[in-house]
C-alpha cells in the first residue's frame, strides 16, 4: 500500500506543476490537500484497515490504466481519502457523500471476491496457447469448420437461360449445357469487410438499484418505425473494425436490413479462425495493428430460440457446442471443450439478429438469457462485468475518458458482439454501463463503386474459369467487352437512380446479379423492384420446368409459408414435415385437387421442383428449408397485404402496424402501391392510413408514409403529405413532434417546403411546436441540401423570418428560434443581406471600432454577441457573422459609417432624428417591425430613462413592445453565456470581463465633477450587468467575508457604506422593475456617453460597456 500512496503523490505533485495560469485557486488548494492527506493516509496505512486496504487497491487500477489522472479525479478522491481517514462529519460531508464512497468500497470489494472465486473454480487460468495445444485435434476440426462454413458467399441465379446469355453466339452441345446450367446455378466469391465504419451511438439509460435498464416510458417502445438511437452530431466520427474491437468488450451492432451485420459476423469468425488455424497469437486486420486472438464462436439466435423451445430449461451456456448454422454442425463437443474455453476466457462469442425473434415476450426471454450468459461469463480480465456502475458516469465531458476496465486490446478475458436490425431493437434492448452501441455505416458512393468493381472482377473470373473447363474459350477482348458493358451498365445505376439501392450490400449484390445476366432490361429505381425482379425470374425457372401448376399456386405457397415463418420460426427455417403440411393446405385450397392420393403426388411434385432451383427457396440443412434471404420472405408477407382493395389494404397495415416484425413488410407493400396502382388508388390507400383512425393515439400511418417517403416513384397529392405533416407538428406528445416533425420535412423539396409553411403555419400554436421541433432538429440537417444545391435549413429559416409581421405572437415566437440556432448552425449569412458587412468593409471599419453606443443599436436590432473562451478565460465578443435577425432600419446605421466628415455627436443627432421622425409618422396603435426597432434604437441611444421618450409618446403601444424587447435581449445574454460555460467546461474565468468593469470605474472616478448620484448609478448598472450575465451572483460580489470586496469597489471608498443588505436587496429588486428609476440606469443616458471614449477596447472582446448601454 505504501508504494501506491507514494506513486499518487507523485502523480499529485505533476498534476499540480502543470496547471495552467489561470486555473481557480480553489483548485490548486484542493489538490494540495489532496496531497496532505495522501501523506496522512500514507502514514497510517500500516494500520489494518479495510477501507484503506481497498482504496488502495482501487488507486493502483486506476492508475495502472490510465497515464495520468486528471486534477478532476484527483480531487473527487480527497472526498474519499477524508472519509477513510474518519475526519467527516454531517457539516462537511453530507450523508450522499458518504454513500457514494461506501458503495465504491463495497463495489471493490465485490470484484476482490469474482476473483477469489474465479481462482477457486479454475485455480490457475490457462493461456490460449496452452489450451490449444491440449485441445489440439478438437480445436483444427471446429476452426477447418467455421473457416469452410464462413469463406465465402453465395452469388445465385448468376445465369438465367444459357442461350440467351454471353454464350448466344457459341454452339454447345446438350451436355455442356447441362453442366453449365449445374455450374453456373450459383458461384462462391470471397468478401472483404475490413472497411467497414462504425458510427457510435448513445443509448439512453436509467440507473435501477445499481443496475442499467431502457427507460420504460420512452415513447419509442410503442413505435415500430423510430431508430431509437442518437448520435450526437457534434461527438460524430466513424470508426474501424480494429478500433471497435480493441477498446469495447462488449459491443451491439445495429444496422438496417441487409446491411451487412450477418456478413460481418461471419468475416470476423472466418479471419480470427484462419489466424488461430496458423498458430498466431495476433491478428492484424489492419497494418501496424494488432488484436490478440480469440476463439470465435458464431450464433445465430433465431436457431438458439429454435433450439430453446425444446429445452426450456437451458440456458445460452447449454447451447454452445451444441449451437449450429442453417441446422450444420460446427463440430461434436461432447467433452464441452467450447465452454471450458469460455470459463479460460478465451472466446470471441458473436450473437446474429437479436431482433429475429418474433415475439416480444420471447425476445426478452431471449434478451435476459444473453444478459445473464454476459453478466456470468463475459468479464473482463479484472473481473468488471457490462453491467457494474461506472464509478466516473457523472463527471464532467473531460473526466469521462478515464480506464476503469481493462480493454479487449490485451489477451484474457471473454468478448462479445451482438447484431440486431435498427428499427425494433428498442423494445428489448441490451443495455448496460459498459455496452457500447454502434451503427454499421452503409456504403457511400466509392464504396458501391469499389463494391461493383470487386463484384464484376471475382463473378468474371469465376465464369471464365468455368467456361474454360467445359473447353469454351473466350478471348481477352470478348472478356474486355464483356466486363464493360456490364461496367457502364452499373455506372449509369449509380448515376442516376436512389442512393437508397446503392448504400445497402444486399440489394446492390442483387442488381449486379440482374445487370450481369442482362446489362440493357434492368434499371430499378427502388428495392421493391430488385425483389421483384428477383421473384419474376425464379418464376421463368418455375415456367421452364413444365409443371402442370399455375404461377398463382406457387405464389399463394410462397405466401403462406411466409406468414408461417414470420409468425412461428424465429429461426426463419421449416423442417420438411411442416412445410410438406403447408403445401398441402395451400394446394387444396387452390384447387389443385380434391383426392388425397393426388394431392399427396401433387405436393411430393411442388416441393421437389422448389428443391431444384426456384432461386429464392432453398434446403438450407438436411430436410429443412427456408428462404435465401429475408427480405424474399418479408417481399412475400407485402404481396399478401397488398391484395384487395384500397380500404382492405389500409385496414390489413393497420392491424399489424405497431409489430417491429412487419415494419420492412409493410413498407414493401406501400413501395408496391405506389409502383404498380393508378395514382388515384394509390393515393386513397395513403389517405386512409394518413387520416386519423380509431385505436391508436399515435399517427402510425402518418409515420409509415415518411418512412418509405425516398422509395416512392410519384409522391402522393400534397394535400396528403400536408395533412401528415399536421398530425404531426399538432400531436400532443413533445417526443412524436421533435422526433418526426423536421425530419419529415426535409424529406420535401424546395417548392413543397414553402407551400407547406405558408398554407400551414399560420396558425399560432402549430408555428410554436414547428419552431420548438425546429429547435431540437437543426443540427441534424446541417448538411442537407436540394437538387439545387440550396440549404434546406436556409430555406425554412427564410420563410419564418417572413411570418414575422403577422402579429406579435408570431414575432415573439420566431425571434426564439433565431436567437437560438441562427448562430448556432452559422445561418446569418445564407438568410439575410449582408449590407452591413459590406458597408463596414468598404470603409475599412473593423468590429472593435464602432462605437459602443452605435453598437449598442446594432446587438439591439440585428444581435451579433457571442461568448469565447480564450485559454480558459471568458471573453464576451460581437461579430456580424454571429447576427441573428435583420430590420428595416439598416439605411441610418449604414449612412452613420458611410459619413466620414461629421463628428461621431453630431451624426448620433442625426440618428435621433431619423428614429424619431419614423416614429412620428406611425399610429400609436401601429405595432409594425419598423415601428417597434425605431423605439429600440431611440432607447439605445438616448437612454432609457430620457424623460422626453415618455412624455413624448405616452400610448404608443410600440414602445412598451420595444421596451419587452430590450428586456428579452437581456434575458437571452444571460441564456446564451449560461449555455456557453455549460458546454465549454473549464472556462470559468472571468477575469477579462471583470478587468474591463475596473477600467470602466477608474475612468468614472478620474472624471472631475462627477455627483454622487452619478457614481452610485454606474455602480448599480455594473451589478445589474453582472447579475443579469449570471457571471456571479450579486450577494456573493457585494457582501463576502474575505478581502476580495475590496476588489471591487476600492475605486469607490466613499459610497461603500450604501451597500448595506437592505439597500442590496431593494437594488435587486428596483433592477428588474420598469416602474422604478434604478431600472431605467441599466441603459445610461446620454450625458455619460463621453465616459466610454476612454475605455480600453480589445480586437477580441467585446467591451462591458456596451452592456452598460444596454
Amino acid at each position: 500500500m505504501d508504494e501506491v500512496i507514494k506513486r499518487a503523490i507523485d502523480s499529485v505533485n505533476k498534476v499540480f506543476e502543470s496547471l495552467p495560469s489561470f486555473e481557480l485557486d480553489s483548485t490548486r488548494f484542493r489538490l494540495l490537500e489532496t496531497r496532505d492527506l495522501l501523506n496522512c493516509l500514507r502514514e497510517t496505512a500500516s494500520i489494518n484497515n479495510e477501507l484503506t486496504r481497498l482504496f488502495c487497491r482501487r488507486l493502483k487500477r486506476l492508475m495502472d490504466y490510465n497515464e495520468s489522472l486528471s486534477r478532476g479525479v484527483w480531487i473527487e478522491l480527497y472526498d474519499d481519502i477524508f472519509h477513510i481517514l474518519k475526519k467527516s462529519n454531517s457539516d462537511e460531508h453530507t450523508v450522499n457523500n458518504r454513500e457514494r464512497i461506501n458503495e465504491v468500497m463495497r463495489f471493490e470489494k465485490a470484484l476482490e471476491e469474482r476473483e477469489l472465486n474465479t481462482q477457486q473454480a479454475l485455480g490457475n487460468r490457462k493461456n490460449l496457447k496452452q489450451f490449444l495445444h491440449e485441445n489440439q485435434t478438437f480445436f483444427i476440426k471446429y476452426l477447418e469448420k467455421c473457416v469452410s462454413l464462413h469463406s465465402k458467399i453465395q452469388v445465385q441465379g448468376l445465369v438465367d437461360n444459357i442461350d440467351d446469355s454471353f454464350l448466344k453466339t457459341y454452339s454447345i452441345t446438350s451436355e455442356i449445357r447441362h453442366n453449365l446450367n449445374v455450374k453456373l446455378k450459383y458461384v462462391t466469391i470471397d468478401f472483404d469487410c475490413s472497411d467497414k465504419l462504425f458510427k457510435p451511438l448513445k443509448i439512453p439509460l436509467t440507473t435501477d438499484d445499481g443496475t442499467y435498464n431502457r427507460v420504460g416510458t420512452s415513447l419509442a417502445t410503442f413505435l415500430p418505425s423510430v431508430k431509437d438511437t442518437n448520435i450526437d452530431p457534434e461527438d460524430y466520427q466513424v470508426e474501424t473494425i480494429t478500433n471497435v474491437l480493441e477498446y469495447n468488450r462488449w459491443i451491439v451492432i445495429l444496422g438496417d436490413p441487409g446491411g451487412a451485420k450477418t456478413t460481418l459476423l461471419r468475416w470476423i469468425t472466418r479471419i480470427f479462425a484462419e489466424f488461430a488455424l496458423c498458430g498466431r497469437d495476433q491478428i492484424a486486420l489492419e497494418k501496424c495493428r494488432e488484436l490478440p486472438i480469440r476463439i470465435p464462436i458464431l450464433i445465430r439466435i433465431g436457431e438458439f430460440a429454435t433450439w430453446l423451445e425444446k429445452h426450456q430449461d437451458k440456458t445460452l451456456m447449454d447451447y454452445i457446442g451444441e449451437h449450429t448454422w442453417f441446422s450444420e454442425h460446427y463440430q461434436d463437443d461432447n467433452e464441452a471443450v467450447l465452454k471450458e474455453l469460455i470459463r479460460q476466457g478465451h472466446a470471441l462469442i458473436l450473437l446474429d439478429g437479436l431482433d429475429e425473434i418474433a415475439e416480444v415476450e420471447q425476445r426478452g426471454e431471449i434478451v435476459q438469457l444473453v444478459r445473464d450468459f454476459i453478466g456470468e461469463h463475459v468479464h473482463a480480465s479484472n473481473f468488471f462485468s457490462a453491467f457494474d456502475n461506472r464509478m466516473f458516469n457523472k463527471r464532467p465531458s473531460y473526466e469521462k475518458n478515464i480506464i476503469e476496465v481493462r480493454p479487449p486490446g490485451e489477451s484474457g478475458g471473454n468478448q462479445i458482439i451482438i447484431t440486431s436490425r435498427e428499427v425494433g431493437y428498442q423494445f428489448c434492448p441490451l443495455v448496460g454501463p459498459f455496452i457500447e452501441h454502434y451503427s454499421l455505416s452503409l456504403m457511400n458512393y466509392q464504396q458501391a463503386n469499389a463494391f461493383i468493381r470487386e463484384w464484376m472482377s471475382q463473378i468474371g473470373e469465376q465464369v471464365k474459369d468455368i467456361l474454360s473447363n467445359e473447353g469454351i474459350k473466350l478471348s481477352e477482348k470478348d472478356m474486355q467487352n464483356f466486363s464493360d458493358v456490364r461496367w457502364k451498365a452499373m455506372q449509369s445505376i449509380l448515376k442516376n437512380y436512389s442512393q437508397v439501392l446503392m448504400e445497402n450490400p444486399s440489394l446492390l449484390s442483387m442488381i449486379c446479379t440482374f445487370v450481369f445476366q442482362s446489362p440493357d432490361s434492368f434499371h430499378p429505381k427502388s428495392p421493391i423492384e430488385v425483389y421483384d425482379h428477383t421473384i419474376q425470374i425464379s418464376l421463368r425457372r418455375w415456367r421452364n420446368q413444365q409443371l402442370n401448376m399455375s404461377e398463382t399456386v406457387l405464389i399463394e405457397f410462397l405466401i403462406a409459408l411466409a406468414g408461417y415463418l414470420h409468425l412461428n420460426s424465429s429461426s426463419g427455417l421449416i423442417d420438411e414435415f411442416d412445410m410438406t403440411s403447408l403445401c398441402r393446405l395451400v394446394l387444396k385450397q387452390q384447387g389443385v385437387s380434391h383426392d388425397r392420393r393426388t394431392l399427396n403426388e401433387q405436393v411430393k411434385n411442388f416441393i421437389s421442383s422448389l428443391e431444384q432451383g426456384v432461386g429464392i427457396f432453398a434446403e438450407r440443412g438436411l430436410q429443412i428449408f427456408g428462404f435465401l434471404h429475408l427480405s424474399f420472405q418479408e417481399y412475400f408477407i407485402a404481396q399478401y397485404l397488398v391484395k384487395g382493395s384500397a380500404d382492405e389494404i389500409a385496414q390489413r397495415i393497420l392491424s399489424i402496424i405497431i409489430h417491429p416484425r412487419f415494419r420492412q413488410s409493410i413498407c414493401l407493400a406501400i413501395s408496391w402501391v405506389n409502383w404498380k396502382w393508378p395514382s388515384n388508388d394509390y393515393n386513397k390507400v395513403l389517405s386512409l392510413l394518413v387520416n386519423p383512425t380509431k385505436g391508436y393515439s399515435i399517427p402510425f400511418g402518418t409515420l409509415l408514409l415518411f418512412e418509405v417517403f425516398d422509395d416512392m416513384q410519384s409522391l402522393p397529392f400534397d394535400s396528403i403529405i400536408f395533412t401528415a405533416l399536421n398530425n404531426i407538428a399538432d400531436h400532443p406528445s413533445d417526443t412524436i413532434r421533435n422526433t418526426y416533425l423536421i425530419r419529415s420535412v426535409l424529406k420535401l423539396d424546395r417548392k413543397m417546403i414553402i407551400d407547406y409553411m405558408r398554407l400551414h403555419l399560420q396558425d399560432e400554436k402549430r408555428l410554436a411546436n414547428f419552431c420548438q421541433s425546429l429547435m431540437g432538429s437543426a443540427s441534424k440537417f446541417d448538411k442537407k441540401h436540394l437538387p439545387d444545391g440550396k440549404q434546406i435549413k436556409s430555406i425554412i429559416y427564410q420563410q419564418l423570418w417572413s411570418f414575422r409581421e403577422i402579429n406579435p405572437s408570431f414575432e415573439f415566437i420566431i425571434d426564439q428560434i433565431f436567437r437560438r440556432t441562427v448562430n448556432l448552425y452559422q445561418l446569418s449569412n445564407r438568410c439575410f443581406r449582408k449590407d452591413l458587412q459590406s458597408c463596414l468593409r468598404s470603409n475599412h471599419i473593423s468590429e472593435s471600432d464602432i462605437h459602443p453606443l452605435i453598437l449598442s443599436v446594432i446587438i439591439a436590432l440585428y444581435g451579433g454577441i457571442y461568448f469565447g473562451n480564450d485559454s480558459g478565460a471568458l471573453q464576451v465578443a460581437f461579430s456580424t457573422q454571429q447576427m441573428h435577425c435583420e430590420s428595416l432600419l439598416i439605411a441610418p446605421l449604414i449612412d452613420y459609417f458611410d459619413n466620414s466628415e461629421e463628428s461621431h455627436a453630431v451624426k448620433t443627432q442625426k440618428l435621433i432624428e431619423e428614429y424619431e421622425n419614423n416614429i412620428e409618422k406611425s399610429l400609436p396603435s401601429d405595432l409594425s417591425n419598423d415601428t417597434i426597432d425605431s423605439f429600440v434604437a431611440l432607447i439605445c441611444l438616448q437612454g432609457v430613462s430620457h424623460p422626453s421618450i415618455y412624455a413624448t409618446y405616452d400610448g404608443y403601444q410600440a414602445l412598451t413592445v420595444a421596451i419587452d424587447r430590450l428586456k428579452r435581449t437581456w434575458f437571452y445574454f444571460g441564456k446564451k453565456l449560461h449555455t456557453f460555460t455549460d458546454d465549454d467546461i473549464g472556462c470559468n474565468d472571468t477575469s477579462v470581463v471583470k478587468s474591463e468593469i475596473e477600467s470602466i470605474m477608474n475612468v468614472l472616478v478620474s472624471q472631475p465633477g462627477q455627483s454622487d448620484e452619478q457614481r452610485i448609478a454606474l455602480s448599480v448598472a455594473c451589478a445589474s450587468a453582472w447579475e443579469k450575465l449570471e457571471l456571479w451572483d450579486i450577494i456573493n460580489i457585494l457582501n463576502r467575508d474575505d478581502d476580495d470586496d475590496d476588489e471591487y469597489f476600492s475605486h469607490q471608498p466613499k459610497f461603500i457604506h450604501l451597500f448595506s443588505d437592505e439597500k442590496l436587496f431593494d437594488i435587486i429588486v428596483n433592477i428588474n422593475s420598469q416602474e422604478k428609476s434604478p431600472w431605467l440606469l441599466n441603459f445610461l443616458p446620454k450625458s455619460l456617453q463621453a465616459l466610454y471614449r476612454h475605455t480600453i477596447i480589445t480586437s477580441t472582446s467585446l467591451p462591458f460597456v456596451v452592456f452598460l448601454s444596454q
